[in-house]
Formats: structure tokens, sequence, C-alpha cells
């Protein structure tokens, strides 16, 4: 992975800061976006990260344009993208079905699915032209394998993504690129609104995702559940 770029989509807390933190501590170039990007300028400090191994910036995900001039500034900048990880994403309003407004529910279309396939979309045309046998890593939800009540809204847009990541992973095994999904389950990061000890922990998460990306080039490792002992909804 040395000397290999990742981007990171939502990358600023939870699983996406952990999978920062965890790249850089293994010599990858990392470009990362997020609406709040102080976190992550945080963190290049405390690490002592040289200018030229990050690129930061803030994106409004929900706009195309920003997510087409970010990737561009990141080729620019590193000349290629080994690895795609589709890590943002939100809840913004739970509840029934019948109470979820279609404001919300776009919302959570624009982020949980759109965005992610733009950025699959141009990283992976990127790594076609430059024929490299990249990796595109999508953090799905455990949501997309057990239906829960008040959670409509966020699992049908993220079971959408998880749908047509499949779709890419067919489409771009020609290609020698890597699709896998990552399904966590129960995890103590702020995306919850009540601290869960006994959940599991981001960096933890990132730990097992980073451990897939060292397996041999002819291992095609599609689908990971990682969930928390305590988890029984499933």
């Amino acid at each position: 992975m040395q000397n290999k770029t990742a981007i990171v989509t939502g990358a600023s807390k939870g699983i996406g800061l952990a999978l920062t933190r965890m790249l850089i501590e293994n010599g990858v170039n990392v470009a990362v976006c997020a609406r709040n990007i102080q976190p992550l300028v945080d963190l290049f400090s405390v690490k002592g990260v040289d200018s030229s191994q990050y690129y930061v910036k803030s994106v409004d995900v929900k706009n195309e344009a920003e997510i087409l001039a970010f990737v561009d500034e990141v080729a620019d900048k590193f000349g290629s993208v080994d690895y795609l990880f589709n890590n943002v994403g939100m809840n913004t309003e739970k509840g029934e079905i019948f109470n979820i407004t279609t404001a919300a529910f776009d919302d959570m279309v624009a982020v949980n699915l759109r965005a992610p396939m733009i950025f699959t979309r141009e990283v992976s045309k990127l790594m076609i032209e430059q024929k490299i046998k990249g990796s595109i890593i999508n953090t799905q939800t455990t949501c997309d394998l057990f239906s829960n009540p008040t959670t409509g809204s966020y699992t049908a847009t993220k079971a959408g993504f998880d749908a047509l990541s499949k779709v890419f992973r067919k489409e771009l095994r020609d290609y020698e690129i890597k699709v896998m999904n990552v399904y966590p389950g129960g995890t103590d990061t702020p995306f919850r609104t009540n601290d869960r000890d006994d959940y599991l922990r981001p960096l933890n998460v990132a730990e097992a995702i980073i451990k897939q990306l060292t397996l041999a080039d002819e291992i095609y490792l599609d689908d990971i559940v990682i969930r928390p002992l305590v988890e029984r909804n499933f």
C-alpha cells in the first residue's frame, strides 16, 4: 500500500476518520473530503503528515460539480487513484415511512446513493484509463441485510447503492478493479445519538477493512459483515 493514493469520502469522523488515520500510518497518500474538514486538518497536523502526501477539501456531495472538481484536483495532485472509499452517508430523519418527509428522503438519496455512484463512476474511469488494478470499498450497513422499523429511508437509499455496487463489481471485474462492500453492524460513532461502549470501535472496523486490501492479488473478497457480539437483529 506504500505510496499508493486513496480517496476517502465522509472522512471527518467515525469510520471515515479511522480509515484516514490507518491509511496515512500505512504510507498511503490520502485525498479526503467532508463537510467539516477541521478534524482532518488536526489529524494531519498531529501526525506530522507532509502536505505532499494529502489533499483535503470541504465538499458538498449533493453537488455533482463539487465532486467532479474534487476528483479532478486529486488526479492533478497525485496522478492516479488506487483506492476509493465510499464512506459518506447520512440518516437525517428516522420514523415510520408514513411520517418521513420528502425533503429528508431526497437528501438521503443524494448522499447515500447518488454521491457514491458519481464517485465510483469518475474514479473507475480514471482507473480504467490508467490501467490501475484498484479497489473500491463501500461502507454499507447491516440495515441492507435486515429490515428495521423507523429506518425506511436510510435502508432504502443505502440498499440502492448496495445493489448498484454489485453491478459495478461485475462491470469492473474485466478491468481487474475490485469492488468490496463492507457491512458494519452497530458501531460507536457520532452517527449515533447515544454512546454505545458495547458496539464496534471505528478503528477496529477500519483495521478489518485495511487488512482485506493486503490479501493476494488473485483474491476478490466481495463482501464482509462485521458485527459486535451484542448484536442479535439478524
